[in-house]
């Protein structure tokens, strides 16, 4: 009797084991509970494709402090959560939006999979990530908490890298009007000072203002500390619009005040002066700018504002949607392994340059602040008979296509050189084989110059074509559709320019320069005729 009682009180306690067990994880993963989980994968999801860019991108490398922030600013709204109850019909709404946030993370996954490395996507993954932490917000507490939280759900996209024509057009309007403020203050300081471009002759020596010394990283900076000032303070909306314009001011004219320094300098003492306090004088005024900002963000008027602490926050229907956040969450992390599944095969790209430099062309050194823009696996400049040129190659990566957006017509204006003709097409025999060039003409004071260009992307001509360049390589849907086909993440990337003097320039001209320049490397394949889908 005593066993059959010690048997039914161990199978009671097991009963009960279970029993509890089932409860512990019903009641520790709600329906809400569940939504704030998907938001938190999205967001994961989303810092780690930007990551690349926070590591290799001086401008964004205040990248890695955004989701940190981001997590202290949720830490501190989530006290502030007051917990309601939703109806069926509310609660069905809301996860049928979820529904199609995780229907739409694995499409964009699938692209952003591809080489065709397009910011945009990225801004798409943010905006998911923000959507479902406002649906997260509203499961948990209704229409009135999702005030109180936008702030923290929107933070974190001051970290995503800004679209590649935003900031190409940025960058040239800083530099362009940093350069040329720059000469007017020298010229006034009694400093004789020449402007081209983005390029300023003083005394000693010669400074360019490349796109490190452009103030887009200040100006990133200082926007995210105006941001986060305008939390930590607690400040109204108004103040932390005048944060935003007080932090555009600050970091625009101390770029200026560091590049009128460095002008000083290089007329006073040379080059050898400017390389040492270049660096310097940046992180410094970099600094400076983020203190300045911050101290206004803590001075400006207003009150911090102090909310009650709460113990923690309570879901009061833990079984609402429970199933439905299930769902969810595993179709996310399901869509997440099979796209990654499809791009792991072999990758067969192209791992060797096409182009070497000739015998008789003399290699220079690339600047250092060009090679850290661009960061090619090989690079150089030439010059051969009056004509100057270069050649980079980029390894199979999948960082290869923030290189397409550093075109001639992009970045030779802000050397001083103005289109002076349309640009036209050139097939050219190197060492027996035809390739495609693309002619640029351009003209500056009292010089001319046809810059001959052309590219290859894995071993085949990119052919620009005469219509929108950007629609040529990134929305060009046969070429996309093909990357997904394959499952190719990844592609090497080649580029050579030849800078020719004169106003005109013909074929036979043309040959003689490329010849003299460049050469094919032995055993590489000709890839003289594109790609149909590259044209």
């Amino acid at each position: 009797m005593d066993g059959f009682i010690s048997r039914e009180k161990s199978l009671g306690r097991g009963r009960t084991v279970d029993r509890m067990m089932r409860m512990s994880i019903g009641h520790r993963l709600p329906g809400a509970g569940l939504a704030w989980i998907i938001a938190g994968i999205l967001w994961l999801w989303t810092f780690w494709a930007c990551a690349g860019e926070w590591q290799n991108t001086d401008a964004y490398s205040y990248g890695f402090f955004v989701p940190l922030l981001a997590g202290y600013f949720f830490w501190r709204r989530w006290p502030e959560l007051t917990p309601v109850s939703l109806s069926d019909r509310q609660a069905r709404t809301a996860w049928f939006c979820m529904g199609c946030v995780v229907l739409l993370a694995g499409p964009i996954e699938l692209l952003r999979q591809t080489p065709l490395y397009w910011r945009p996507i990225l801004w798409g993954m943010g905006f998911l990530a923000v959507a479902a932490s406002m649906l997260a917000t509203f499961l948990t507490g209704g229409r009135t908490a999702l005030r109180g939280m936008l702030f923290p759900a929107c933070f974190p996209l001051i970290g995503i890298p800004w679209p590649g024509q935003i900031e190409i057009g940025t960058t040239l309007a800083l530099q362009g009007w940093v350069a040329s403020a720059t000469g007017e203050i020298l010229n006034w300081l009694g400093v004789a000072a020449v402007v081209e471009g983005k390029t300023i002759r003083v005394a000693q020596c010669v400074l360019g203002v490349e796109e490190a010394c452009s103030g887009l990283q200040s100006l990133q900076s200082s926007l995210m500390v105006a941001l986060a000032g305008g939390e930590v303070f607690r400040r109204g909306a108004r103040t932390r619009f005048a944060l935003l314009a007080w932090a555009v001011g600050v970091a625009v004219f101390g770029n200026l005040f560091r590049a009128v320094v460095l002008g000083w300098i290089g007329a006073q003492a040379g080059p050898e002066q400017v390389r040492h306090w270049h660096n310097l004088l940046g992180m410094g005024i970099l600094l400076a700018v983020i203190l300045v900002v911050w101290k206004v963000a803590s001075c400006e008027g207003g009150e911090f504002v102090r909310k009650e602490k709460k113990p923690g926050v309570k879901f009061l229907q833990p079984r609402q949607g429970r199933w439905l956040g299930w769902i969810a969450m595993v179709w996310l992390v399901l869509s997440g392994l099979l796209v990654h599944a499809w791009y792991a095969r072999p990758q067969g790209s192209s791992d060797q340059p096409l182009l070497d430099l000739a015998p008789g062309a003399v290699r220079e050194t690339v600047p250092a602040e060009v090679a850290g823009v661009l960061r090619p696996t090989e690079g150089t400049y030439a010059q051969v008979d009056g004509a100057v040129g270069y050649h980079f190659w980029w390894s199979p990566s999948r960082g290869n296509a923030n290189q397409l957006y550093h075109r001639p017509d992009i970045c030779m204006p802000g050397a001083g050189w103005r289109p002076s003709g349309q640009i036209s097409e050139m097939s050219l025999r190197l060492e027996g084989r035809d390739t495609v060039w693309t002619a640029f003409p351009y003209e500056r004071p009292g010089q001319e110059a046809t810059l001959l260009w052309s590219v290859w992307l894995d071993g085949e001509p990119l052919r620009l074509g005469a219509y929108d360049q950007n629609r040529q390589v990134y929305l060009q849907r046969e070429l996309l559709g093909e990357f997904v086909r394959r499952g190719k993440r990844v592609f090497s990337y080649e580029v050579a320019a030849c800078l020719i003097p004169g106003k005109s320039l013909d074929r036979e001209e043309a040959e003689k320069k490329i010849s003299g320049m460049f050469l094919w490397k032995k055993g590489q394949r000709n890839g003289a005729e594109p790609d149909p889908r590259l044209r």
